[in-house]
């Protein structure tokens, strides 16, 4: 049941653990959740989905079509691996410039950049030497979203 305060949310990230949760959460609470991913197929289970698009982040005419429309964006994208890579900041950045075009204002991005910061200092350094590469991008995707002009959470 869609309610007056129902969102149209593309959530970008969807298939991993923390993306099927926000997809569920959001299904749950009646708004209208679309989820863009590379494997559409590992979604089939989720019920409720108002669509689900089948698209690549670094693709900026798949990412507009992706958000155009929609109240709000949600971003759980994740590094490849532990090799450099800028694709989370270079995904962040075809969505900002898609919800600049589309009017598109609310954007919500997870990471773990500042996750460290609360554990014990051996920890700490051997998780930001592990993670050093995955880092920098997260960094990059941070300062995209703080220098835009969205309405912008990093959770």
């Amino acid at each position: 049941m869609k309610g007056s305060n129902s969102m149209k949310i593309t959530v970008f990230g969807a298939t991993g653990r923390t993306g099927r949760h926000v997809l569920e959460q959001g299904i749950h609470r009646g708004h209208l959740i679309t989820a863009f991913t590379r494997r559409p197929q590992e979604l089939t289970s989720v019920q409720g989905l108002q669509a689900v698009m089948h698209g690549d982040g670094c693709n900026l005419s798949e990412v507009r079509d992706a958000v155009r429309g929609q109240d709000c964006i949600i971003v759980i994208v994740s590094s490849p691996g532990l090799g450099r890579s800028t694709t989370v900041s270079e995904v962040t950045k075809n969505i900002i410039t898609a919800m600049r075009e589309a009017g598109v204002r609310r954007l919500i991005c997870v990471s773990s950049h500042s996750l460290v910061a609360t554990r014990p200092w051996l920890v700490v350094k051997l998780v930001k030497w592990i993670f050093r590469n995955p880092y920098v991008d997260l960094a990059a995707m941070e300062q995209a979203m703080v220098t835009s002009d969205l309405d912008w959470t990093i959770g």
